[in-house]
Parts: structure tokens; sequence; C-alpha cells
């Protein structure tokens, strides 16, 4: 990462945040593209994305390779991130990990319990139960996951918005941009 580098050359300009967003295999990735794809837009450079965020160049460089931990982040970078992206500091929050979907359900239930939950009740619905059923037994959590969000994109029936994860990020950004 060059200083004077632009965000455009890390965010990737060709790519949307959504189909970044459902790329990204950690929250590492997830906030960093977030901040560079909004600094790309804005055509920021990386110093001058720092300097907004009221941090140094190596404090983005250390966060975009993981030698700092997104999950880690302070309160006070959370609100500058939330100020330059113009959304809700929960936004952040869940883009850095900091908040997950087990944070969602009951800690009685857990993850697994609530796909699991939420899959049977989808398959309560006739036509569901008759597509899906016989494939049941032998899928995974993600792919019950995955079923359940393509359910709720299909029929308007949320069983399980906060599963589709990280895309569901996403849906939180903009559901966050548009409160503020």
């Amino acid at each position: 990462m060059d200083v004077n580098e632009t965000a455009a050359g890390l965010s990737g300009e060709d790519d949307s945040m959504e189909e970044k967003a459902g790329n990204a295999s950690t929250h590492q990735e997830f906030l960093t593209f977030w901040l560079f794809d909004e600094a790309r837009r804005r055509g920021l450079s990386l110093a001058e994305l720092a300097s907004s965020l009221g941090v140094t160049y190596g404090y983005l460089a250390q966060l975009r390779t993981g030698v700092r931990a997104a999950s880690r982040i302070s309160p006070a970078f959370v609100r500058a991130c939330a100020k330059f992206l113009r959304v809700m500091p929960i936004a952040v929050k869940l883009a850095a990990g900091q908040i997950t979907p087990d944070d969602f359900v009951s800690p009685e239930e857990g993850a697994e319990d609530a796909i699991s939950r939420k899959f049977a009740r989808m398959l309560d619905d006739g036509i569901a139960r008759a597509a899906i059923a016989p494939l049941s037994a032998n899928l995974t959590m993600e792919a019950k996951a995955a079923l359940l969000a393509l359910y709720a994109a299909l029929t308007g029936i949320d069983e399980v918005s906060v599963w589709h994860y990280p895309r569901a990020m996403h849906g939180v950004a903009e559901i966050a941009r548009d409160g503020s």
C-alpha cells in the first residue's frame, strides 16, 4: 500500500459494494472494502481517507492486512467510520464483526438451533416442503441458511434475514444510510 495510492486501486472500481460484501471472507475484508469503496467514490487517496477517519495511514494498512483486528476497533474509530460512511455506528460494528448473527438469537438457542427451527418453519409451506424436504436431511447449516434466504427473496416471508451474511451487511448499510 502506497500512501499516495488512491482507494480505487484497492477497492476495485468495477466491483459493486454488494459483490464485495458477498465475496468478503472476513469482517476485516468487508470493513476495509466498504471504507475503500466509499473513498474511491469520493475520489480520496488513502492518506486522505486515513485523515478523515482520524487515524494514520499505517493504521489503515494494519487493518487491511489483518495485523490489527477489525473486531477490536475502538468506539472512537467506529464513530469516525460511521460519520465517514454516513451510517449508524451499529452498521460499522456489524461490518467489523463486533456484532455477529449469534447476537440476534437467544443464547440458549444458538445459531444452528435458530437455523434449524426457521428451516422447519419454512417447510410448513407445502410448496417449499415438496421442493426441499427430500433433500433436507443432507444439507449443511450454510445450505439451510442459503435456502432460507432464497425462500425470503422469493416469497417475501423473511425467516432468516440476519443469516444471509455477510451480504446482509450491505442491506444493513443501506438501511443505516437511509435512517441517518
